[in-house]
């Protein structure tokens, strides 16, 4: 078997002030599991999670907080990619 996994991260700016200055944000991490034998595809999943988070005005403090919710839904995804190995037949 050949497990084949790629995955991306989206940040999108959900709410903007009078000035058009970002208020508030979404990141969204979205995983695609492959699951190959023999070069032939026999399964595969799409997992996602989503998170919605304010602004801060200091923009290093803002950054690290991104850092940590990526890593966040990322430890949240890795249980759930290996659920998904541990359910199929």
């Amino acid at each position: 078997y050949d497990l084949v996994i790629n995955s991306s991260s989206v940040k999108v700016v959900t709410s903007k002030n009078k000035k058009g200055n970002p208020e508030a944000f979404s990141m969204k991490i979205t995983i695609n599991v492959n699951i190959h034998k023999a070069e032939n595809l026999i399964n595969q999943t799409i997992l996602e999670e989503n998170f919605e988070y304010k602004n801060k005005s200091n923009k290093f403090e803002l950054k690290q907080y991104e850092v940590s919710i990526k890593k966040n839904l990322s430890s949240k995804l890795s249980g759930d990619i290996i659920e998904y190995l541990y359910s199929i037949k």
